[in-house]
Order: structure tokens, then C-alpha cells, then sequence
């Protein structure tokens, strides 16, 4: 079976990318630019005997995703399922946030999934079975300052998941979104001291996930062990929330 992938060149994608392999699922990957990690992607498959196709997407880009999706079915690949995980974060207060911040932070976190969903959507119908798993975070369960943009963004992609569980459980085809706390990534790592342990101490077990910790989780809910799972933001968040 084949899975298509945002994000899959660096942090928590690159961390389910490897987990995917492993597992002995097919890969396409959507990325900016696929000839520049075609060397990684192509080591991953050899080394766990499976295909990694890398398809160029701009997110930000509308025309760019339907043109990628048009590659993906040239491939001619069992796809089965989806992993939304390409996504930007930034916090400023609304007063110093202007309107082309927020329609940017939506364009890639809301606008790219959708887009996505709604041609995985068609794919998977007519295949009567699959699975998608949007990443989300625990942002979109609360309020913070500075998160006007962000939060939000993340809040509709938590109802865009549960709408399409509605929609696409005729089919057989599972949707569900994780609500991920903080993660030990790049994006995590830029931040400012001050912000990142902010951060940890709203976390129950004070420390941030590592990749891996979500990649079993989205391992998890793209197999039959939770087949009778849908319409779900399930929290993987250290404790941020209880």
C-alpha cells in the first residue's frame, strides 16, 4: 500500500517518512523540490526494500497541489492512505499581525490540507478503503497569545478531519487528526528560551515529544488496529491538556 506525505523532507514528517518505510509502506513524498532530496529518499527505500516517489508541491500553491496529484496518479499506485504533516507556525499579537500573515498561515495549514483531502477523498472512494491522519496540535484546543493566526488555522483543520470522518465513513475511509504538544524539531528548536519553556511547563511529563513518539501514533492510525477509529483529534500532547 502507498502513502502520500507532506513535510516529508525534515522534522516530524522526515521521522514518519523512515517510520513508514519501515513499516513496509510505499511513499509519495510532496515536497518543494524533489530532486533535491531524491539521494535521502532513494537510501531510505533501498535500505527497507520499498518505493519512495517524490513528487514536486508547492503548498502555498493551489494549481501546484492539483498538478501533484495528477503526477500521483500517472504513478499508478495502490494509494491508501494520507499524512497532512507540511505546516508553518508563527505567534504575534493580533496587532501586529496583518491580514496577508494570516492568509499565509492558512494557505498552509487549512487551504493544503483541504485541497489534499478533497483529491485523496476522490481517490480513496473509488478504492472503497483508506485512511487519513492530518497533524494538528494541541494549539487548536485552546487559546494562547499571539495565536490569532495559528491556533485557528489548526482549530479548522480539527473540524475539516471531522467533517470528512462524516463524509467518507461510507466508504469505508477513516479520518483523524493528532493534536501534537511540543515536538523536538527544528521548528522547535528555533524558538526563543522564554517561549520553549513556556511550553514545557504547561506539559504533565515536562519535557517535549520526540518524532518518533508522533510517527508510532500516525503508524497507529493508519493500521487496522484502529479500525474502528474515526472523526477523532486524539491528543498526544505530554499532558498538556487534561
Amino acid at each position: 500500500m502507498t502513502i502520500v506525505l507532506t513535510g516529508a523532507n525534515r522534522g516530524l514528517g522526515h521521522a514518519i517518512l523512515i517510520g513508514l518505510a519501515q513499516s513496509g509502506y510505499d511513499v509519495i513524498a510532496c515536497v518543494r523540490n524533489n530532486e533535491k532530496y531524491s539521494e535521502d529518499f532513494a537510501s531510505i527505500a533501498k535500505e527497507n526494500g520499498v518505493q519512495i516517489h517524490a513528487v514536486e508541491c508547492h503548498l502555498d500553491d493551489k494549481e501546484s497541489i492539483d498538478a501533484c496529484w495528477e503526477e500521483i496518479e500517472t504513478l499508478d499506485m495502490d494509494v491508501y492512505g494520507l499524512i497532512n504533516c507540511a505546516g508553518i507556525m508563527e505567534l504575534k499579537p493580533v496587532l501586529f499581525t496583518s491580514y496577508e500573515d494570516v492568509e499565509q498561515m492558512f494557505r498552509i495549514n487549512y487551504f493544503a490540507p483541504f485541497q489534499m483531502c478533497k483529491h485523496m477523498a476522490e481517490t480513496v472512494v473509488r478504492r472503497g478503503s483508506g485512511a487519513i491522519v492530518n497533524i494538528s496540535s494541541m494549539a487548536s484546543m485552546g487559546s494562547q497569545p499571539g495565536g490569532a493566526a495559528y491556533d485557528a488555522s489548526k482549530a479548522a483543520l480539527n473540524q475539516l478531519t471531522k467533517t470528512l470522518a462524516q463524509e467518507l465513513a461510507p466508504f469505508f475511509v477513516r479520518c483523524n487528526a493528532i493534536a501534537c504538544g511540543p515536538i523536538n524539531t527544528e521548528m522547535f528548536a528555533n524558538m526563543g528560551d522564554k517561549e520553549k519553556n513556556k511550553l514545557i511547563k504547561a506539559v504533565a511529563l515536562k519535557r517535549a515529544a520526540e518524532p518518533e513518539e508522533i510517527m508510532k501514533t500516525v503508524l497507529f492510525l493508519l493500521s487496522e488496529d484502529s479500525s474502528y477509529i474515526t472523526g477523532q483529534i486524539l491528543r498526544v500532547d505530554g499532558g498538556a491538556i487534561i
